[in-house]
């Protein structure tokens, strides 16, 4: 007759070799990995640990790393687009302002040509009245 098993098997336990073979690290970070897992699942003796507390809290690790990435990365996107938006913003005030000026300009030089035609209309029309008379 056969032994049958009533009870569900041991969770496996992993040990610092199987981080260090997992995640291809030094034996320092698989401690510090062991360390910080114990801590956030209130893990008091120092043997091994359930491998799927290890692997979510790995696991979780590098996605708030990836997130912490992603963050910067997009804060160095906004960065460069203010750089850039200001850069286009002190050329269109150059611009504007170049053009205030020019328009200024061309603003005088058309009162002048008016005020010299209105004097040249002027003598025409005294010329004609003496001509006539």
């Amino acid at each position: 007759m056969r032994n049958l098993r009533t009870g569900s098997p041991p969770p496996e336990k992993w040990e610092v070799e199987d981080i260090i073979a997992h995640l291809s690290c030094d034996e320092t970070t698989a401690n510090e990995i062991m360390k910080e897992c114990r801590s956030r699942h209130g893990i008091k003796d120092y043997g091994a640990i359930e491998k799927h507390l290890i692997l979510d809290f790995i696991n979780e690790k590098q996605r708030s790393e990836r997130e912490r990435e992603a963050r910067y990365n997009a804060d160095i996107a906004t960065a460069r687009q203010v750089a850039v938006l200001e850069e286009q913003v002190k050329t269109l005030q150059k611009i504007c302002d170049s053009s205030s000026a020019d328009a200024r300009k061309a603003r005088t030089q058309s009162l002048i040509a008016n005020f010299i035609s209105g004097i040249s209309i002027a003598i025409a029309i005294l010329a004609l009245v003496l001509k006539l008379y």
